[in-house]
């Protein structure tokens, strides 16, 4: 059961890699929780050197699935984690098992911090949004109904800026 060694070596590797961008991401909130441009630009900068390194982990265990699925005579679409620990009766089932548990944590942890950070990305966006509009006397202005069921749309807005400028 040599391959499934080397499946399990490579999927600790990338349980490592997932730490690692677990950690950036938290720092991702942190840069944009207090607007920190450089170090969200070092962050993003430090996610695409990582994916690069996730890329090559993943062709390797693209490989050793192959291997695994001539192994047992089955598609390599149908081959999960799960079902090589069904399949198999050794030693290396506890550490798999363990290996499978803890990826799943760490990929629920990152999802949840990743969607926090689209949050915060998305709120400093809509303040952006809001702070060109009030300059440039674009906004949105809510429809007020008179008496007469017609709206008032007809008032000047106050503009900071001159737009015929």
């Amino acid at each position: 059961m040599d391959i499934i060694r080397q499946l399990i070596d490579v999927l600790k590797e990338e349980n490592v890699a997932l730490g690692r961008l677990i950690k950036m991401a938290k720092d991702k909130t942190v840069a944009l929780s207090v607007a920190n441009i450089e170090g969200i630009y070092n962050i993003v900068y430090a996610e695409q050197e990582l994916k690069i390194e996730l890329d090559m982990i993943e062709k390797r265990f693209v490989h050793i699935v192959e291997e695994i699925s001539t192994t047992f005579g089955i598609s390599t679409d149908l081959i999960t984690t799960s079902y090589i620990i069904d399949k198999i009766d050794s030693n290396f089932k506890e550490e798999l098992e363990l290996l499978q548990h803890e990826m799943q944590k760490k990929l629920s942890e990152y999802k949840n911090i990743n969607d926090l950070n689209i949050a915060l990305i998305q709120n400093n966006l809509n303040f952006v949004d809001y702070m060109f509009n009030t300059l440039s006397g674009q906004l949105i202005q809510p429809v007020i109904y008179g008496a007469q069921g017609y709206t008032n749309q007809g008032k000047k807005r106050n503009r900071f800026i001159d737009n015929k400028a």
